[in-house]
């Protein structure tokens, strides 16, 4: 009777520490959180997003914080869209258009077509050779 109430304190001891381990991130089946926005370029975005049979729940959760790169502006902001630019990917076709909160407007009004610019965005989404990024911050 002493070794069938020894084994069951030890079978709760042991169970207790893994559902502790578990939450403190030390394992088990929870998903690891994101760690801010991933750093990347224009041409390996856009293709994470345009890539045939992509995994949508992967690249949520990969891109929970955004993502953050440097790209050429195609088309700066102007009177028409003062929070809006277009960005290049860098393959000869495909863009990115970006979108700014207003709070940004004035950070981004001296952005000229040919500058560089770096962000960090949500992500919008993908379709064809455009793509969407939202609440743009500029760096």
């Amino acid at each position: 009777m002493m070794r069938i109430a020894l084994a069951l304190v030890l079978i709760s001891f042991t169970a207790c520490n893994k559902k502790d381990d578990n939450k403190a991130g030390g394992g088990g089946d929870q998903p690891a959180a994101a760690a801010g926005p991933v750093k990347t370029n224009p041409k390996d975005l856009f293709a994470d997003f345009t890539k045939p049979g992509n995994d949508g729940m992967a690249l949520l959760k990969k891109y929970h914080d955004g993502a953050m790169f440097s790209a050429v502006v195609k088309t700066a902001p102007g009177s028409e869209a003062p929070t809006s630019m277009i960005l290049d990917v860098g393959d000869g076709q495909s863009m990115i258009m970006a979108s700014f909160a207003d709070t940004a407007k004035d950070k981004i009004a001296t952005v000229k077509a040919g500058d560089t610019v770096t962000v960090t965005c949500k992500i919008g989404g993908a379709n064809g050779h455009m793509m969407q990024v939202i609440d743009c911050t500029p760096q």
